[in-house]
């Protein structure tokens, strides 16, 4: 009975470390976690990326294609980051300046949703390209840090070469 009694505080204390070693969902946090993976991505620095993407993280991505359509590209943690890799490796010059950023946190604190607008450039075959795209960003709290679980990625506009 005491040794029950003993690990049930045990678990306790664990779970309520667990729970107090999670950082706050605040709207500061979020944008420095967006700060972050940016200025990675423009670097070119993508195993930067990887302690920020959940276990579970998924990308969906939606491309204009040449006949004017859309193509989604529906990527898992691994996929992304070597999507991200190969991206980067072909093309030069990556900017990215964000327009607008909204942030909603659910009440409980427990998961959270950005919406951004950036404008993007790159050199990609000898030519450059610029567009604008909206980002839907889905986070929750990790044990150590903040974490993206879902990244929606839609091209809103797009200077076709």
């Amino acid at each position: 009975m005491l040794m029950s009694r003993f690990t049930l505080v045990c678990m306790l204390l664990f779970v309520g470390a667990t729970a107090h070693a999670a950082p706050p969902m605040n709207t500061a946090a979020l944008a420095t976690i967006d700060r972050a993976t940016l200025d990675a991505t423009q670097r070119g620095d993508i195993l930067s990326l990887e302690p920020y993407l959940a276990p579970n993280f998924q990308a969906s991505i939606k491309v204009p294609t040449d006949q004017g359509r859309f193509e989604t590209l529906l990527f898992n943690r691994e996929e992304f980051l070597l999507y991200a890799w190969h991206a980067l490796s072909a093309a030069q010059d990556y900017q990215a300046r964000t327009q607008t950023v909204d942030y909603k946190i659910a009440q409980d604190g427990r998961t959270a949703v950005g919406q951004s607008t950036l404008d993007e450039s790159v050199r990609w075959q000898n030519q450059s390209l610029r567009y604008t795209t909206q980002r839907t960003t889905h986070y929750r709290p990790g044990q150590k840090q903040i974490q993206i679980t879902l990244l929606e990625v839609q091209v809103l506009k797009w200077d076709q070469p």
